[in-house]
């Protein structure tokens, strides 16, 4: 499970996804990011 949460509400709601999921999630931004002029990439993201 991957589960996701406002770091400045630490005791707030949490989204949970199971690795397929976020896996899916994270291909989809990196296409985003790959296709999107002018949009600058984190220096983490995948190439």
């Amino acid at each position: 499970m991957v589960a996701v949460r406002d770091s400045k509400d630490r005791s707030g709601p949490v989204l949970a996804f199971t690795p397929s999921e976020w896996s899916a999630f994270d291909r989809v931004q990196a296409v985003r990011y790959a296709c999107e002029p002018g949009v600058v990439r984190p220096r983490n993201a995948p190439p």
